[in-house]
């Protein structure tokens, strides 16, 4: 950016001005920037704080120092707030996929009925199970393991005789076919 252009910058930033008229002279103050201008017209005060205002920009820009000078209050304000605008929204952002997944689950969840999720769900624990009993069917145990598992087993048939009636087949071996029945 030329010098030139930097300095039209600077003048197109809005900073507001207080004006007061005091004993029939006009009086124009910037606390930004701290510049005062007085004149017996409003605009021989304006052209004073012109050019009290290009004056002290083009100091800043020669000394490459024009960061220096304050932006005007809501320039500034946007500046500073901008992190936390984005932050926010960012946020907001992430909030709203995660309402519209949540709604989305919520959807099917009542678009299926509930009938079928509970058969899912017990199917794949009846498969757990099963596959459980398998593997543990499948293993060699140590005479010691087999003789605390029977007494396990002694320890809990008074509770389970009611159901022994319904048990008792699963422990039978299955009848011996022929040759003719194969």
């Amino acid at each position: 950016m030329t010098d030139d252009q930097a300095m039209q910058a600077l003048l197109a930033r809005d900073y507001p001005v207080e004006l007061r008229l005091q004993g029939g002279r006009y009086y124009l103050t910037q606390g930004d920037l701290g510049l005062a201008a007085s004149g017996e017209s409003l605009e021989a005060a304006w052209a004073s704080y012109d050019e009290a205002r290009t004056r002290l920009f083009r100091h800043h820009l020669d000394l490459g120092r024009a960061d220096y000078l304050r932006l005007p209050r809501d320039q500034a304000l946007k500046r500073q707030l901008m992190p936390f605008l984005l932050k926010t929204a960012a946020i907001t952002l992430a909030g709203v996929v995660l309402l519209v997944t949540a709604s989305v689950s919520f959807t099917y969840a009542l678009h299926e009925p509930l009938r079928k999720v509970a058969q899912r769900a017990t199917r794949v624990v009846t498969a757990s199970v099963v596959a459980e009993i398998k593997d543990t069917a499948a293993k060699d145990f140590p005479p010691e393991r087999q003789m605390e598992i029977r007494e396990a087993i002694r320890g809990a048939v008074p509770h389970i005789k009611p159901f022994a009636d319904e048990l008792k087949p699963l422990f039978q071996d299955p009848p011996a076919t022929s040759a003719k029945q194969r």
